[in-house]
């Protein structure tokens, strides 16, 4: 593609659009930004014609510019420009604006001038203070010294020392007076400076309010007849994007789960999206798609660091170079123009369940890539430049939940139940905010974090008060051991009873922590249970306890109904006496 400064063309206009005027051809949102399809109908004389959109979104990528179609002729070119127009005030501050840089150029010159000025003389005064230290410390130097000093002074006689400071006091005096006309002179400048800049920026064209950004494209065709064409331009804006929000409902009668898989979306890209489809990606374009190179990591002695004496050096210019915006053309093709859509009514919570019949729901088709997912939503909506969020039904999702209990003590002294699910369906769930119903009542608010299908995840539902909890006091035996290198001994026994109230077994997981050393001299004794490997079960007579990563122990125990299963954690801490241990569990 090739980036011109002007468009013009003595082919046959064959049609000129503004961007926001074309249909929508689709919209696929991503996580933060979109592509855009619009769909220009147009007739084409024979020979080569030139198609024109005008007032692209100030945030589209020029880059991104794609150009399809269907039709019986060739795509020779697409040139894409941004150019701003002014009306006839601001052509007139224009001029003024020029001559001001033209002026303010001319002072930036005569100011770099007085720096360097400055700069010499300081340099000059510099090197006399330097030769004046010198000469005073003679009388203190050594016999070597003295007889380098003496080839500086070849007299060595006081005339010489004093004719030397009385001519250093006079160059001193001369440069001191230079130095303050020359800053006086470069001050004044500094003012003007300022001014003319302010003055510069209020004319600015490109901040002014009365100019005008024409981004445009133009797409040059060549047809062996006249003929009618469809071409489909795309391109990629910012300040577009989507998130993810569930409504989870869960029915503890029939032990179902209903997913309710929204999407926000929201876009200020200046034009709007009117009677879309659209897809929900996915995909996250920000991130690069090339493997990272690992570089050698190597292992060297760290070397002295040598201080150097600090020298003046005047830095160059860097001539910036331009970007050039391009495309790249692309010859017609067949194109099925299928994308996506939207529902905007995001589905009624309160007509769930409990109706003879109940409200059908649209849902979306999932198409699956390599690294994506792409929702395409069947219904046609419009999304206006508002930088408001739009919700749309992604899907409703129907799954079978298993019902368990968590219980941690040291954090709480209620039962919290959760529901642990396995993600059947197609859909990927992303991570993003929930709202938790439990038969129909609002219970918490609560986040998921990514699913893929056939994922297993879980959901808190709340806390159930026929599950109940008491926690025995901790009981604490001290005493010492070892008859040489004594060392003192703490035992722990912790107690816990969890009763169960309702009217059927259920699955309760208990988490207590097991203190973890950090220092070879504090040695912890597990001894009840018996548990010697991580992450590894072991079974007793009520159900499991497994020592996790974290050296924390998880009992997952069955409790019949009616029924009080106690649960005890015994261990020892030993230590050099003398010494204070941080983190032992209060009495």
């Amino acid at each position: 593609m090739v980036l011109e400064e002007d468009i013009a063309s003595s082919k046959v206009p064959a049609g000129e659009f503004n961007s926001s005027d074309l249909e929508v051809g689709g919209v696929v949102v991503y996580r933060d930004r979109a592509e855009v399809k619009r769909l220009i109908r147009v007739s084409v004389k024979k020979g080569e014609n030139d198609v024109v959109v005008n007032q692209l979104p100030s945030v589209v990528d020029p880059k991104s510019l794609r150009v399809e179609g269907e039709g019986d002729a060739i795509i020779t070119d697409v040139i894409y420009q941004s150019k701003t127009n002014y009306d006839e005030k601001t052509k007139g501050d224009k001029k003024q604006y020029d001559k001001l840089q033209d002026e303010i150029k001319e002072l930036v010159e005569k100011e770099k001038f007085l720096t360097f000025k400055l700069e010499v003389i300081n340099k000059q005064r510099t090197i006399l203070n330097k030769f004046a230290e010198q000469i005073c410390k003679f009388s203190d130097s050594s016999k070597e010294e003295k007889a380098d000093m003496s080839e500086i002074l070849k007299s060595g006689s006081v005339d010489g020392v004093m004719g030397f400071l009385t001519a250093y006091q006079d160059k001193m005096s001369h440069l001191d007076e230079q130095w303050r006309v020359y800053d006086r002179e470069k001050s004044t400048l500094t003012e003007q400076l300022n001014v003319l800049r302010k003055n510069a920026q209020d004319l600015n064209p490109t901040t002014v309010k009365d100019a005008k950004t024409n981004r445009c494209v133009c797409i040059s065709l060549e047809a062996a007849s006249d003929t009618d064409v469809v071409l489909a331009l795309s391109y990629v804006v910012s300040n577009a994007s989507w998130t993810p929000q569930y409504d989870l409902r869960v029915f503890s009668n029939d032990k179902t789960m209903k997913v309710l898989y929204y999407g926000l979306i929201k876009q200020s890209t200046g034009e709007d999206w009117l009677d879309a489809k659209l897809s929900l990606s996915t995909a996250n374009p920000s991130i690069g798609g090339s493997v990272p190179e690992l570089d050698v990591q190597l292992l060297k002695f760290k070397q002295p660091v040598t201080i150097m004496p600090k020298r003046n050096m005047r830095r160059g210019y860097n001539e910036r170079s331009k970007n050039t915006s391009y495309m790249t053309t692309i010859g017609f093709e067949d194109i099925g123009l299928e994308c996506l859509a939207m529902d905007d009514d995001g589905g009624g919570e309160d007509a769930l369940r409990g109706l003879a019949q109940p409200v059908e729901i649209t849902t979306t088709q999932v198409e699956t890539n390599w690294t994506s997912v792409a929702f395409n939503i069947p219904r046609m909506a419009t999304i206006p430049s508002d930088n408001t969020e739009h919700k749309v039904t992604v899907a409703l999702v129907d799954l079978k939940p298993e019902f368990e209990y968590a219980i941690i003590p040291r954090m709480s002294s209620h039962t919290y139940l959760q529901a642990v699910v396995k993600n059947t369906s197609s859909y990927a769930l992303l991570s993003g905010p929930a709202n938790v119903f439990l038969d129909n009542n609002f219970v918490a608010k609560s986040s998921l974090k990514d699913v893929s299908p056939s994922e297993e995840f879980h959901c808190s539902l709340g806390v159930d008060p026929s599950i109940r909890l008491t926690t025995i006091p901790v009981k604490v035996l001290r005493g010492q051991s070892g008859l040489i290198s004594k060392s003192v001994t703490v035992g722990y026994r912790h107690m816990f009873e969890v009763k169960n109230t309702k009217q059927e077994q259920v699955k309760v997981t208990l988490s207590e922590q097991l203190p973890l050393s950090t220092d070879e001299r504090i040695k912890v004794h597990l001894n009840d249970p018996d548990v010697r490997k991580v992450n590894t079960p072991v079974n007793l007579p009520f159900g499991t306890v497994t020592l996790n990563s974290s050296n924390n122990l998880d009992w997952v125990v069955n409790i019949p109904t009616n029924t009080t299963q106690p649960i005890t954690l015994t261990y020892s801490v030993e230590y050099p006496p003398g010494h204070v241990v941080q983190g032992l569990p209060k009495n």
